[in-house]
């Protein structure tokens, strides 16, 4: 999450109320200042505690199930591939659960990838395991392949494998390395079980009430470009994290490329 901070919430905070004439001013509180449970921060902005904010879509079950469509496993395998396929389907006003909510920037994680305490070679040795997940997707994968899903904030999972509460984690690499899950993992499977929506949020009527140069410089930075430097911020820490991991020698992985049993070629979104 430091990494999203630094290279592109930051820098748009400051972008945009550098370009409001004065009429913008947005302040950071990284860290979970205003509120820590991840699985409240749509929570902080709808009650006006926060006025932007960044979510974890799949956080909030039942609403954005229409992002769940990243979520699928093997359709993408980057997060510039799945957060520019996501904005535009926003952009189109093809998704539901958006009502009342503006979002400056929607995207989306690289895909997650199976990560435990112990051997992992194919997606049927989660069975009979409990596996830490976000989504409803990912919930009815885990079921079909017989685990048990669990889940938890991202704050607990280190905590939470090395106690053995859960068997395995499903995630990206880059987060794997902001909240040290290599740290209590020995292996890990990569394969591209589905990426994770995520984005930046604010209420409607928060926005419709700033002056019209506010609303002007947050819309001359919202849309696909950011969209974009989120997924290759994702992107270059997804790398920069399994290398390094790779390099240790202390946890043992494998990268499996899926066989699909429908013909004919893919094509990647840029």
């Amino acid at each position: 999450m430091a990494n999203i901070t630094s290279t592109v919430l930051t820098p748009l905070a400051r972008d945009a109320s550098a370009a409001s004439g004065g009429t913008l001013q947005i302040d950071m509180f990284a860290g979970g200042t205003l509120g820590r449970n991840p699985l409240q921060q749509l929570k902080l902005v709808t009650d006006g505690i926060a006025d932007i904010g960044w979510i974890v879509l799949p956080y909030t079950p039942g609403r954005f199930d229409d992002t769940e469509i990243v979520g699928l496993p093997f359709l993408s395998t980057s997060a510039t591939e799945a957060g520019l396929a996501l904005h535009r389907l926003y952009a189109a006003g093809m998704l539901v659960g958006f009502e009342g909510l503006k979002f400056p920037a929607l995207g989306a994680t690289p895909p997650v990838v199976i990560h435990a305490n112990q051997p992992i070679r194919v997606p049927a040795d989660l069975k009979g395991k409990r596996v830490r997940l976000s989504g409803d997707h990912l919930t009815k994968v885990v079921d079909a392949l017989g685990g048990a899903p669990v889940q938890l904030g991202g704050g607990q999972i280190a905590e939470a494998l090395s106690r053995g509460v859960v068997d395995m984690t499903l995630n990206n690499w880059g987060f794997v390395g902001d909240f040290k899950v290599n740290e209590v993992s020995s292996h890990h499977l990569d394969i591209p079980l589905g990426a994770v929506a995520v984005g930046i949020v604010m209420r409607q009527d928060r926005y419709a009430a700033l002056p019209p140069q506010a609303r002007a410089a947050i819309d001359k930075f919202s849309g696909e470009a950011p969209a974009r430097k989120l997924g290759e911020a994702f992107d270059r820490q997804e790398k920069e994290v399994r290398e390094r991991v790779s390099k240790s020698g202390k946890n043992q992985s494998s990268r499996r490329r899926p066989r699909l049993s429908r013909s004919g070629a893919a094509s990647s979104i840029r």
